[in-house]
């Protein structure tokens, strides 16, 4: 049971659907810019302290020991991201405007377990690029027995066609 529960969570006879790459797209961007709001702003307070230096000045030039805080910065902030979120609400904020959820591929809420793995195949270098293949979801998805959802028994029903012709 996550810590932050909604009504979804709660309705065992909810209906779920896989969602698709366009979703999926909306929420990683919405994700992806806060992810690097945070990076930013952890990077600023460990130089204002200190803890780090200015970044090179030419990234493309730089040696590897000096883009190490950078590195292990962006991926510490990543894995405590994905996997708080997810752990404690199988949502992550792109996931909530983008009204999806993590679940298991069995229809069960996921393990800890698979939220930490999930969270760590993000770190494969090239992950994103699964996504291009004939599967749905990324390898993070399939390696970890999960699936992003979205509830369908209550969407608000589209207006027909012939409806619409009628107002005109």
């Amino acid at each position: 049971m996550p810590l932050l529960v909604t009504p979804d969570d709660q309705d065992s006879n909810a209906t779920w659907e896989v969602v698709g790459a366009p979703r999926r797209l909306g929420g990683y961007l919405i994700d992806l810019f806060l992810l690097n709001s945070l990076v930013s702003a952890v990077l600023a307070g460990a130089r204002a302290q200190g803890w780090v230096g200015p970044p090179p000045a030419d990234l493309f030039a730089a040696q590897p020991g000096e883009l190490l805080p950078l590195v292990l910065t962006t991926y510490a902030v990543q894995v405590t991201y994905y996997f708080l979120w997810e752990s404690l609400t199988y949502r992550t904020p792109g996931k909530l405007v983008c009204q999806t959820r993590v679940m298991g591929v069995d229809g069960d809420d996921p393990t800890t377990l698979s939220i930490l793995l999930r969270t760590l195949v993000r770190l494969v270098p090239l992950e994103f690029l699964s996504f291009l293949g004939p599967w749905p979801g990324g390898w993070h998805d399939r390696w970890t027995g999960t699936c992003v959802v979205r509830r369908t028994d209550n969407l608000a029903e589209e207006p027909a066609d012939d409806d619409a012709a009628d107002r005109l």
